[in-house]
């Protein structure tokens, strides 16, 4: 083996980098990096693994400790805190200023000096940006809030810690809402920050998946936070689920000043689980006064209905009435009439008869008177002749006589009344109009078994 280099010990050698690194960094420097690992003993001194990953591949590029002495930790963590609203952990990327230190047993090691919030909030609204960009160029951002939302929300799946404040005032909000209104809750309790939050709500999601049919919404509350401490809400497979779930979601896990990726995915997002509650109890009573109102116009189309058709039957009524009082006064003129055409044309038979008769007669006695003298024997011839003829002419028209008289036996107008007819007379005239009655006399109405007398003044006429 040739050796051509000079042999120099171990302490020689760490010796040396301990005096480059103290050349190359006098100064301290500010990295940024995320911590993997965090720790702090007993002497409040605070220990960091930090570490670097790949872009891509996410694998670990560089790694190194580092640590924060008790009294530098003391001031850093409250400032820290202050602005991000967490306690420095694993997970998060920060902006640190360090110096580099070189131990001659204990190796390399970074020195911090202060760290600076800031960077750790920008961080935090890069990876935010990304998921989005990640959800939206899937096509699956707004598919929960394409859902339909449910008429009546009634049983309802609440993912949250139960024993977080939010989880209790949603609760009473629903509960003892001054409507009475009934809701059947269940609750599956999730961690809401933190490394866990993600698993933990992915997993009531599934629970409530593997019951679907038994809830109609989900409702995801929390009650506020700082931004780190909803961080969990911007990571992507969190907001994959809720953006695929087959139920709306609706949201309540921040303050005025939060909008989580969680709100931008879910059916429906609120600042505070009181105010889902309250909009949960309002799309009730918004159906109750629909079906309210649905009532109040039924029921008056009902009575329009009702109110058409009763004007309707009596207008029918009005018009049959109408047409029965004509019908009757033609069939009664229609009786009229005959019975004095007849009473017309017995009279007057009759006296053509007397009158023949007469005539006759009259004819006699000037022949009886002219032929008594010398012909007394042809006048008793003749008389007797006479008297034959006489008696034959009425025995001929004594049957047409009969049949005059029993036909005005039965068109007698007191038949006629006792039929159930009756007759209406005024100033001794038979009325057969309703228009030729004067109001201002009074009126004789016959009837088979007496007469009526009435005064039209009093009386109503249709």
């Amino acid at each position: 083996m040739n050796i051509n280099s000079e042999i120099i010990s171990l302490q020689q050698l760490v010796t040396n980098i301990k005096e480059i690194i103290a050349v190359k960094f006098t100064d301290s420097i500010w990295i940024h990096a995320e911590v993997s690992d965090f720790s702090i003993n007993k002497s409040g001194h605070a220990y960091f693994e930090l570490v670097e990953k790949d872009a891509y591949t996410q694998f670990i590029t560089a790694k190194i400790k580092a640590m924060a002495w008790s009294n530098t930790f003391r001031i850093m963590q409250p400032y820290f805190q202050s602005v991000t609203g967490k306690v420095l952990q694993a997970g998060l990327k920060i902006l640190i200023k360090v110096s580099v230190e070189f131990h001659e047993v204990y190796g390399i090691s970074l020195i911090i000096r202060d760290i600076e919030p800031s960077y750790t909030v920008g961080e935090m609204e890069i990876a935010r940006q990304k998921t989005l960009e990640q959800l939206t160029n899937e096509g699956i951002i707004n598919m929960n809030a394409e859902l339909p939302f449910p008429l009546v929300p009634q049983r309802i799946a609440i993912i949250s810690s139960k024993t977080a404040a939010g989880y209790q005032d949603f609760c009473n909000e629903l509960v003892l809402n001054k409507y009475g209104f009934k809701y059947h809750l269940k609750a599956f309790d999730a961690v809401m920050q933190g490394d866990e939050a993600e698993k933990s709500i992915i997993a009531a999601l599934n629970q409530i998946n593997n019951q679907l049919n038994n809830f109609d919404i989900v409702v995801l509350i929390r009650g506020g936070g700082s931004k780190v401490d909803l961080s969990c809400f911007d990571n992507y497979w969190l907001n994959c689920n809720l953006a695929q779930f087959p139920l709306p979601v609706l949201t309540g896990i921040g303050h005025e000043r939060d909008n989580s990726i969680a709100d931008r995915v879910a059916h429906k997002a609120f600042k505070t689980p009181t105010a889902v509650a309250q909009h949960i109890i309002h799309h009730t009573l918004n159906f109750t006064s629909f079906l309210d109102n649905t009532l109040q116009t039924c029921v008056k189309q009902f009575e329009n209905l009702i109110y058409t058709r009763k004007t309707s039957l009596q207008k029918t009524s009005y018009i049959f009435s109408e047409l029965v009082t004509k019908n009757f006064s033609r069939a009664r003129q229609k009786l009229t009439d005959p019975i004095s055409a007849l009473n017309y044309h017995s009279i007057r038979k009759i006296n053509t008869a007397h009158t023949q008769l007469q005539t006759i007669k009259s004819g006699l006695m000037h022949f009886s008177e002219k032929k008594t003298s010398g012909h007394i024997s042809n006048i008793q011839f003749t008389v007797l002749q006479l008297n034959n003829s006489v008696n034959q002419l009425f025995a001929s028209k004594l049957p047409q006589l009969k049949i005059i008289e029993n036909q005005i036996i039965l068109n007698n107008p007191e038949n006629i009344l006792k039929k159930g007819y009756t007759l209406t007379i005024q100033n001794g005239k038979i009325v057969k109009r309703l228009k030729n009655i004067n109001l201002a006399n009074e009126i004789e109405t016959k009837f088979t078994d007496g007469t009526l007398i009435s005064n039209p003044t009093k009386s109503k006429t249709k």
